[in-house]
């Protein structure tokens, strides 16, 4: 009998998502509109990077290659709902290629994109919050300095920011403190 109960909740809570994010699909827009309900508005994005491995320093060609686990915070204001009308669901998840991502690039990359591991899915809460955590494999140039070779020690700066969007678009990207 309890185990019926569990299933009909869990049922009608599954159903409650899938409206849930119906609703917020169906109404989202293009992705590529920046969700703000005021243009004028900048988007707060918190960003994260931390490198997991090194696959390869090639010296040759100044390039390195590393896994890493990436994460993005920012606030989607087409993404906002009441859990109280929604049977009290308070977050649900969403492929990365139904909302807008923010435009965040390695601008010393050496391929068009961060190479990710899986199709992933972002975690919106009902206040707009998402939350996009994915492992990436990072290839980027990396001036080489063999001065004191065979005794070197190589360090690689990674500069990351906005691409397309203007720099005011961006009210700060707060980067983690590996990051840096």
């Amino acid at each position: 009998m309890a185990t019926r109960y569990v299933k009909a909740a869990l049922g009608r809570n599954n159903n409650t998502q899938s409206v849930l994010l119906k609703q917020l699909l169906d109404n989202y827009g293009p992705i590529t509109v920046r969700p703000v309900r005021d243009v004028r508005r900048s988007t707060n994005v918190s960003f994260r990077l931390l490198p997991a491995e090194l696959i390869k320093f090639d010296e040759e060609n100044q390039q390195v290659k590393l896994s890493a686990h990436m994460r993005m915070i920012w606030t989607d204001e087409n993404m906002i709902w009441d859990p109280l009308d929604f049977d009290g669901v308070d977050y649900v998840t969403v492929k990365k290629n139904d909302v807008w991502l923010p435009d965040i690039c390695l601008y010393q990359s050496v391929v068009k994109d961060f190479i990710s591991y899986a199709d992933t899915y972002i975690i919106v809460s009902n206040d707009g919050t998402m939350d996009w955590y994915v492992q990436v494999i990072i290839a980027a140039s990396c001036p080489i300095d063999i001065t004191y070779f065979p005794y070197d020690v190589q360090h690689c700066n990674l500069t990351f920011g906005p691409w397309s969007l203007k720099t005011h678009e961006y009210d700060d990207i707060e980067m983690g403190p590996r990051c840096r």
